[in-house]
């Protein structure tokens, strides 16, 4: 019953996590409904339509886990590995429950904490890269060339999944593809709030003109900004987040230590049926605090 226990909340845990995740992600993706980046589609991708949250979730996780590379998944995979031999041993020397349970929910976890690190990764290299692939265009721009000239010099220049994507772009435009089926295949694999207002930019323009060299001036200056203040944002949380992850730490290391120093006073905390109420209260109490801190401190 106290396994059956441990397991509904690491599942609870996990799937509260998918759930914000995937609210965020429907979010951007309704909005690119409403100007037509979202193609109608029929067929066996009817699924996506019934079940918009949990396509995008396994859309996500098959691309951050297995990726199109091979070192990607064998990479993944190893990890997986390693973290598993690391469980049995804790849970062999230390907590002495079952060994399936324990698989399992280590598994879960390890895959959840890969793909939330991907995740993270891919979006700092698509920040960097789009800061980047937006001086190229209006470096192009201001040569008097169109926006679809600086989309395939981003092509060129550019290295990583975001180079590759802005050649794909300019070659499937260059044989006469739908600039709203292309700009829509993107989207979804690049669905951030700063790309959806650069495709909107430029079908705009496709479409009817404008002065397209302010708008991208205007639109470089406010990514810009904003990445500025997502700086500031983290130096000025920094020594909370430390202080945190130090309290954090804290219990753990505490355990351990009456692991090595009585180990009849540990064999009350994870045997007896008192010292198992305040064990797993303790562990659901920091898991509560950390998720309230991570609410708050994403809030600001």
């Amino acid at each position: 019953m106290i396994y059956l226990f441990i397991m509904l909340i690491v599942l609870g845990l996990l799937q509260c996590y998918n759930l914000f995740i995937l609210y965020q992600r429907t979010k951007i993706l309704r909005k690119a409904e409403l100007i037509g980046l979202v193609r109608d589609r029929k067929g066996p991708v009817d699924f996506m339509m019934l079940f918009p949250r949990l396509y995008s979730f396994l859309v996500d996780l098959k691309f951050h886990l297995i990726g199109k590379k091979r070192t990607i998944w064998l990479k993944n995979g190893v990890i997986c590995i390693v973290m598993q031999i690391i469980a049995f041993y804790i849970n062999h020397e230390f907590l002495h429950i079952s060994p399936m349970i324990m698989a399992i929910s280590c598994f879960f976890v390890t895959i959840m904490g890969v793909f939330v690190h991907n995740k993270k990764k891919f979006r700092v290299a698509f920040e960097t890269d789009f800061a980047e692939a937006l001086n190229i265009i209006n470096s192009a721009i201001r040569a008097n060339n169109t926006i679809l000239r600086g989309i395939s010099e981003c092509g060129n220049k550019l290295e990583g999944e975001l180079g590759g994507e802005f050649s794909n772009i300019a070659q499937r435009l260059d044989i006469g593809e739908s600039p709203e089926t292309v700009f829509a295949d993107s989207f979804e694999r690049f669905p951030f709030k700063e790309y959806y207002f650069f495709i909107l930019t430029v079908q705009l323009n496709m479409k009817g003109g404008g002065q397209v060299k302010e708008i991208m001036n205007k639109l470089t200056s406010l990514i810009s900004n904003g990445r500025v203040m997502e700086r500031k944002k983290f130096a000025m949380t920094s020594e909370v987040r430390m202080s945190i992850k130090i309290l954090a730490a804290i219990p753990i290391g505490f355990i351990g230590f009456i692991k090595l120093t009585s180990p009849e006073n540990f064999a009350i905390l994870l045997y007896n049926p008192m010292g198992q109420i305040i064990f797993y209260y303790s562990i659901g109490s920091i898991l509560t605090g950390l998720f309230i801190v991570w609410l708050m401190m994403n809030k600001i």
